[in-house]
């Protein structure tokens, strides 16, 4: 009986285990409008509002090549709602450059083609949901060219 008893509970860990082990989906994220070879492409994956262009979740460094799309995953990301944000790093500095009045002097892009209005993008405006399925997203530069 006691064999039985373990059986059943060991089967019960797995299948528990199982379960709490949610289905993650690639995301791939292709860049266009590209001007310019110098820097490179930054993508940063965002799980709230409260962590928007703050700490993303995920982040990818893509060669910039001017004309050209550039295309990246971002990995596996958990079922859940997400937001990109995404520069032309041109000077490799790991940031989106601005003029003294904080207008941006790189190209900027976000998740749905969002745009902010005296500032970036919110959080909602660029959100998107990730399910079990793949999912491919496409973004375009706009912003200092």
């Amino acid at each position: 009986m006691p064999t039985s008893l373990s059986v059943r509970a060991a089967a019960a860990t797995l299948l528990s285990a199982g379960a709490l082990t949610a289905v993650a989906a690639e995301v791939t994220v292709e860049v266009r409008g590209i001007i310019g070879s110098d820097g490179a492409v930054l993508v940063a994956v965002y799980d709230s509002p409260e962590q928007w262009l703050r700490k993303p979740v995920r982040a990818v460094r893509l060669p910039a090549q001017p004309g050209q799309a550039v295309r990246g995953s971002l990995g596996d990301l958990p079922p859940g709602t997400y937001a990109i944000s995404a520069i032309h790093d041109r000077n490799g500095n790991g940031k989106l450059d601005a003029n003294v009045f904080g207008i941006p002097t790189e190209p900027y892009a976000y998740s749905n083609d969002a745009s902010g209005f005296m500032g970036p993008a919110r959080f909602e405006q660029a959100r998107f949901s990730v399910g079990a399925e793949a999912l491919a997203l496409v973004i375009d530069f706009k912003g200092a060219q």
